[in-house]
């Protein structure tokens, strides 16, 4: 029988971390499998126990830095949500342009809650959230356009567009 080498070891851990990010999405999954296969994952926290089951870790390129939590179960969230945290700070402290994600399994409810007080805002679905550098800046600020509004005579093009 053939003992498992460092090599195999880590690519089961890997496996069983993209398991818990496939909660997420598969998007998700396929993209920290490419980071993996580029070294660009930092697995922060990452247990399989009867109390703690779960992931924590960022993807970090040269645009953005993308961090994923997607826990089965957990115990003693403060824990956990300091440890998010504190992995977080210097990125958040940054005042740099690059993108700032954080991915979430949609049932880590107090996961997204937290990450909102940060200041990530909800980005497509509940479980992508954006951190946005700077205070929001008025649309008139952004570009020139106008708000029309909506009437009854544009239902029916707009239903045909989505059709």
């Amino acid at each position: 029988m053939k003992a498992m080498g460092d090599d195999d070891l880590k690519e089961n851990m890997n496996n069983k971390i993209l398991w818990l990010i496939s909660l997420i999405s598969t998007g998700a999954e396929n993209y920290v499998r490419d980071a993996f296969a580029h070294g660009t994952v930092s697995v922060v926290y990452y247990e399989e126990s009867t109390q703690n089951h779960g992931v924590f870790c960022l993807v970090e390129n040269k645009d953005c830095v993308i961090a994923y939590a997607a826990f089965i179960k957990y115990s003693h969230i403060d824990i956990l949500l300091d440890t998010i945290a504190n992995e977080l700070k210097p990125y958040l402290m940054k005042n740099e342009p690059s993108e700032l994600c954080f991915n979430v399994y949609e049932k880590n409810s107090e996961i997204i809650a937290f990450v909102r007080e940060l200041g990530f805002a909800t980005d497509m679905e509940v479980f992508q959230l954006e951190y946005l550098h700077n205070e929001s800046v008025a649309i008139t600020e952004q570009a020139s356009l106008t708000e029309k509004g909506f009437t009854s005579d544009m239902l029916e093009p707009f239903i045909r567009l989505f059709e």
